[in-house]
C-alpha cells in the first residue's frame, strides 16, 4: 500500500470539512477507513498525515487572517473576526474526530508514533489561529466588545454572539496542558469586563440618586443588579474563580456606596410615619412596592448585622418592621424579582418572618440548590 494513493481518496474530503463545505455520510464514514488503513499499514503514516494537515490548516488560517484584516473599522474587524472564529471553532470539534488512534489494541507497538487524537489535532488548529490572528487583533477586539456591553446596558440593541466569541477567544485559545487555562481570560477580559461595569455606575448613579430619590432610585437598583446578574452568566466565564467579584462590584456600585445616604432617607420616612404613602407616589406598579420594601429591609438588615452595637440602627429596624406589619400588603408570591447576592440574602433571612410579610419566600434563596449556585460568591 501508497501513502499517496490512499491520501489521495482522503484529501478532497479533509479539504471539504477545513473550508466547511458540504460533506455527505458516507463520505465522512470514508474518511475514518482511509485514515485507518494509513496509519495502520503504513509505517510513518500517521506522521505524514499530521505534517499534511499543519501545512493545510496553516494555508486555511493566513486565508482567514487576510480577510479579517483586509476591515478598516474596529466594528467591521470584530464582525468579520466573529464570522471567521465562529465558522472555525466549530471545525476544531469536528475535523480532529478521523484522526484519533483507533488501534492501540491491535498494534501496540505504534504507542511511539505521534499520536493523532482528537485533542492534538485540535490543539495544534487552535494554536495557529491563536498565534496568526487573535493575538494580534485581541485588544481591539476587546475594546470593540467591551462597548458593545456599553451599548447594550444604555438600551440599545445588540448582537450578543459578538461579545460572547470574545470571550470564547479568549478561553479556547489558551487551554494549553500544564498551564493555568483561564489565566490569559482572567487578566484580560474578567479584568477590564468587570472594571467597565464599576466604571460604568460608578458615573451614573450618584446623579440617578439626587434626580430618583432614593426609593425610586433603590428600583433602579434592584433592576440593575438582576440585569447584571443575566449578563454575567450570558458574557463571563463561570467556571473562573474570580467571576464572582463582578457582582460584588456591582453591588457596591449601585448600593453600598449610598448606604449612608438611603439609611438617612429611611430614617427620615420612619420618622415621618410617610413611608407608605412616599412608597405609593413613587412605585405604582404592586410588584415594584413590595420589592422596594425588600430591598430596604435588606439594606437595614445588612446594616444592623455589620454594626450588631449600634442601637440606632436596631430602632431604624424595629420600626420598619412594625410599620410594614401594620401595612396588611397583599401577598406577591415569588413574582418579585430580586437581583442582590446570597450573602446580602443570607442576612435578610435573619428576618424571614418580615420577608414574607411583602409576599417574598426567602426559603427558595437559601435553600434552593440552582439559586444558591446563582447568588452564592
Amino acid at each position: 500500500m501508497h501513502f499517496d494513493e490512499e491520501w489521495v481518496k482522503a484529501e478532497p474530503i479533509v479539504q471539504a470539512l477545513l473550508y466547511q463545505k458540504s460533506v455527505t455520510p458516507a463520505a465522512w464514514q470514508d474518511l475514518f477507513y482511509h485514515v485507518y488503513k494509513i496509519t495502520s499499514w503504513i509505517t510513518d503514516g500517521s506522521e505524514r498525515i499530521r505534517n499534511i494537515l499543519t501545512n493545510q490548516i496553516d494555508r486555511y488560517v493566513y486565508e482567514a487572517n487576510s480577510r479579517i484584516r483586509s476591515l478598516q473599522t474596529d466594528e467591521g474587524l470584530l464582525n468579520c473576526y466573529i464570522k471567521e472564529w465562529n465558522r472555525f471553532y466549530k471545525q476544531a470539534s469536528i475535523l480532529p474526530l478521523p484522526f484519533k488512534k483507533i488501534d492501540d489494541f491491535s498494534h501496540p507497538k505504534r504507542r511511539s508514533v505521534v499520536e493523532l487524537q482528537e485533542e492534538t489535532i485540535r490543539s495544534l488548529m487552535l494554536e495557529k489561529w491563536n498565534e496568526t490572528i487573535f493575538i494580534n487583533i485581541s485588544e481591539p477586539l476587546l475594546i470593540e466588545a467591551l462597548r458593545l456591553v456599553k451599548e447594550e446596558r444604555d438600551g440599545n440593541i445588540i448582537d450578543s454572539n459578538n461579545i460572547i466569541g470574545i470571550r470564547e477567544s479568549f478561553v479556547a485559545l489558551n487551554e494549553k496542558l500544564g498551564e493555568e487555562p483561564l489565566r490569559v481570560y482572567i487578566n484580560t477580559f474578567e479584568k477590564q469586563f468587570i472594571a467597565q461595569t464599576t466604571e460604568y455606575y460608578e458615573k451614573i448613579c450618584r446623579g440617578l440618586l439626587a434626580e430618583l430619590g432614593v426609593i425610586e432610585y433603590m428600583v433602579y437598583a434592584d433592576k440593575k443588579l438582576e440585569e447584571e446578574q443575566k449578563r454575567a452568566y450570558k458574557y463571563l466565564e463561570m467556571s473562573s474563580p474570580t467571576a464572582k467579584k463582578h457582582m460584588e462590584k456591582a453591588v457596591i456600585a449601585l448600593v453600598e456606596n449610598f448606604e449612608d445616604t438611603i439609611l438617612a432617607e429611611c430614617s427620615k420616612l420612619i420618622a415621618q410615619r410617610d413611608v407608605e404613602r412616599e412608597f405609593m407616589i413613587n412605585v405604582t406598579n404592586p410588584q415594584r412596592l413590595a420589592s422596594t420594601y425588600l430591598v430596604v429591609i435588606v439594606k437595614l438588615c445588612v446594616m444592623s448585622r455589620r454594626s450588631s452595637s449600634s442601637s440606632v440602627h436596631k430602632s431604624r429596624l424595629h420600626e420598619m418592621k412594625l410599620i410594614i406589619a401594620s401595612r396588611n400588603l397583599s401577598p406577591i408570591d415569588e413574582t418579585v424579582s430580586f437581583g442582590y447576592p446570597m450573602r446580602i440574602i443570607q442576612s435578610a433571612a435573619l428576618f424571614q418572618m418580615d420577608m414574607k410579610v411583602v409576599g417574598v419566600n426567602v426559603d427558595r434563596f437559601t435553600n434552593a440548590d440552582e439559586n444558591r449556585q446563582q447568588y452564592t460568591y
